[in-house]
């Protein structure tokens, strides 16, 4: 089976990787790493994700208030809420600081670059910059066959999906909101849309990189006959302004665990799978 082209992907995140000191913590080539890394404070969800798939032997010091998978994971210290908490960082000592950067802004970078600790950038706005990452991250941990394993299981689901594409490809919209105001969609340059694109269906949305606000007026015009809930699939359908879109008419909206619809982590070929198998049922 062809497996995910990822030399383009190293060469892509390891330049994400930002190294506060003069340490290098990435292997290049057959070199062996100048330094081992054993712990962490994981400012990103999906890496506190990953890291208990493929690099579990690692210590994670620290999390996010958003960090909650797996099971084990709340009994950590929370060090990022809003902001990162830089004392409680700095007195954990961590070997490198992974953080998600969607969440924070230059100036909370900036602060943590002022620890003087490595750090680990974490982006994916897609599937192939999510696997660059991964593979970025392992690389840094010493975790590639693991990584390696694990990024196939997503390989194969995406395979799969692309394989059993329907004749009529689904418009499909990731939407978050309770109904009471404005709707939020995914943008088509975000990791959902692009996930939808993988499963078989045809992302529809604002042009962005994020999730936008977006009226009824603009959603009626996209014309989704899937939208993807994630958890609101309820105030989506009682919303009577959506009552001519052809998912709502169609009951086509499904209800997806936020966590894994919403962050790239540990279960995202789950995701694809999920979303392969609605995108299917609607033909």
């Amino acid at each position: 089976m062809v497996r995910m082209t990822r030399t383009l992907g190293w060469l892509f995140l390891l330049m994400s990787l930002v190294l506060s000191g003069c340490q290098q913590v990435q292997q290049t080539g057959g070199k062996p790493r100048t330094t081992q890394v054993k712990t962490i404070v994981s400012l990103s969800p999906g890496v506190t994700e990953i890291i208990s798939q493929t690099a579990y032997e690692i210590q994670i010091l620290g999390r996010t208030r958003a960090c909650n998978f797996p099971t084990n994971v709340p009994s950590i210290p929370v060090m990022a809420d809003v902001k990162p908490n830089y004392e409680m960082i700095a007195a954990a000592k961590p070997d490198l600081i992974a953080y998600d950067a969607g969440l924070f802004n230059e100036k909370d970078i900036e602060g943590l670059k002022a620890l003087k600790i490595p750090l680990f950038e974490y982006r994916a706005n897609s599937l192939a910059e999510y696997s660059a990452a991964c593979q970025a991250f392992s690389s840094i941990v010493g975790a590639e066959i693991r990584m390696s394993e694990f990024l196939d299981k997503i390989q194969d689901a995406q395979t799969y999906n692309m394989s059993k594409v329907p004749a009529k490809q689904p418009k499909v919209i990731v939407l978050m909101g309770d109904g009471k105001t404005e709707w939020m969609a995914a943008g088509l340059e975000t990791f959902q849309a692009d996930v939808v694109n993988k499963s078989g269906g045809v992302a529809v949305g604002p042009n962005s990189s994020k999730f936008e606000v977006v009226n009824v007026e603009a959603l009626i015009g996209f014309a989704p006959d899937i939208i993807l809930a994630p958890n609101n699939a309820a105030a989506i359908l009682k919303d009577a302004r959506l009552k001519d879109v052809p998912a709502i008419k169609n009951k086509r909206v499904a209800d997806i665990n936020p966590d894994i619809l919403l962050r790239a982590g540990s279960r995202v070929n789950i995701l694809l799978q999920q979303l392969g198998e609605f995108i299917r049922a609607s033909e």
